[in-house]
């Protein structure tokens, strides 16, 4: 037990880079969601709950994705949305593989 908490400390610090690259990487996913589905969720008055309309939302919604928890919703919901297909492919294979 020693052996491994000792190993735990040694490699922590590595853990904060790697927390801030991939905060870094879902700051960048959220911009790039707000920038391209912005506004563009929904009919009317009726939005879905995880959108792009606001940074808050916005980054809940990316980390949505990455956990993959009920994502397939969110992508429906941007592909129903008048954005180019191909683009919103794109966008969910990268954020997904990365």
């Amino acid at each position: 037990m020693q052996i491994i908490l000792g190993v735990i400390a040694k490699s922590y610090k590595s853990f904060i880079y790697i927390t801030a690259l991939m905060f870094l990487f879902v700051f960048i996913f959220m911009l790039l969601g707000m920038n391209i589905y912005g506004g563009k969720f929904g009919t009317g008055d009726e939005v879905p709950r995880g959108n792009f309309d606001s940074p808050a939302i916005a980054f809940i919604t990316v980390f949505q994705i990455l956990t993959m928890e009920n994502w397939q919703s969110v992508m429906f919901d941007s592909m129903v949305s008048d954005q180019n297909k191909y683009l919103t492919a794109i966008y969910y294979v990268a954020w997904i593989f990365l």
